[in-house]
């Protein structure tokens, strides 16, 4: 099974078209703003249970668009 990577280059155009920042999305998403940051740097990947949030505030279909 090939392993799915965050892609942390998607996720920031993400934060910026909805015009999140690391303390606005981490509140959004009920987290410490520094795993926004790891995963706005590609230090850390999300759990499906944060994943399944973005998905929401993104207004995505799928989780698709945020793994490579």
């Amino acid at each position: 099974m090939e392993e799915m990577i965050f892609d942390f280059e998607e996720f920031r155009g993400l934060m910026a078209k909805y015009g999140y920042t690391n303390e606005s999305l981490s509140q959004a998403l009920e987290i410490s703003h520094i795993y926004v940051s790891e995963y706005r740097n590609g230090k850390r990947q999300p759990n499906i249970n944060i994943v399944n949030k973005m998905i929401q505030l993104f207004h995505l279909e799928n989780y698709n668009i945020l793994f490579k």
